[in-house]
């Protein structure tokens, strides 16, 4: 995995041990098959849809709810 939380740095595979479940987005794929992740580009785009949503919310007046 390339990009992680700040909270999450260090050596990845004590982190992450296999078998462990995480939520990541897949950045890229080369041509050799290897797939980069990213846990930092998933939370940011999680956190912009969050944002979108408040805006609306706040322009119709009503409260808001993840």
């Amino acid at each position: 995995m390339e990009e992680v939380r700040d909270s999450e740095k260090g050596d990845v595979k004590k982190k992450f041990p296999r078998g462990k479940e995480i939520q990541v987005e897949i950045i890229s794929i080369d041509e050799k098959g290897k797939i980069r992740l990213s846990q930092r580009v998933m939370e940011e785009r999680e956190d912009r849809e969050d944002y979108k949503k408040f805006q609306e919310k706040e322009e119709q007046g009503g409260s808001w709810e993840r």
